[in-house]
This record gives structure tokens, sequence and C-alpha cells, in this order.
């Protein structure tokens, strides 16, 4: 990928978090009113918080964040903080994520099994 097609990837990448950022102020100031509005008295620290939140989310995709949205509308009473949407993101991620084994699983060779629960007996049993 030459260096012009890795500018233009990650510049479209921060434009759609930039927009998924602004959807969840939307969102937040739809479900949340003057309780969220409120708290940016000017655009240019509506600006700076929106930053902050697109680089405190980057480490989730669009669908963990759309989930925690839901979330937040449907259990929290008073708008997220920044830490709090960051949990809320993470727990989704984990419960979303489960464990893989990559290679096939080698049974293993039960003489060798067979003489291990052996030798573990024998020392339970000795007094």
């Amino acid at each position: 990928m030459s260096q012009r097609e890795t500018i233009l990837s990650t510049s479209t990448k921060i434009d759609h978090q930039s927009k998924l950022i602004d959807t969840l102020f939307s969102k937040f100031a739809a479900f949340y009113g003057h309780l969220w509005r409120s708290q940016f008295k000017s655009e240019g620290f509506l600006e700076f918080a929106k930053r902050e939140w697109q680089e405190g989310l980057s480490g989730f995709n669009e669908h963990i964040i759309n989930k925690a949205i839901m979330q937040c509308r449907e259990y929290y009473e008073l708008p997220p903080s920044l830490p709090q949407m960051i949990a809320c993101c993470r727990a989704i991620k984990k419960r979303n994520n489960f464990y893989v084994v990559e290679k096939e699983h080698i049974q293993a060779k039960q003489e060798i099994v067979l003489a291990q629960l052996t030798k573990c007996k024998e020392i339970l049993n000795q007094k």
C-alpha cells in the first residue's frame, strides 16, 4: 500500500469515527436532553469533548459502540461519563468475544496418562 493510499485509508477511518461520535452525541442529546447538552457551554468545548470521546472509544468498533449507546438508553438514568462509556464498551466487547482454539487438539496418549495417574495415586497414598 502506498503512502497516499495509507493516508486516504486513515482519513476515511477518522471521518467514519468522527461521524460515529457525532451520532453518539446526538443520541445522548435526545436521550438525556438538557442534562447532556448543558455540559457543553461553548462550541469549542463541544469539539474538544468530541475529540476526547473519539480518542477514548477508538479501540471499539461501531457495533460495540452502538450497543453501548442502546444500553445507556435502557439502563442509565444520567448521561455516562467517558470512563463509564469505556467500561460499558469493554463489558460488551468481553461478552461478545469467545475463546477459539487455533490448532487442532492433540489427544494425549492413554498409556502416558495412566502412568501419570498411577504416580499421582502413589504420592497421595504415601503416609
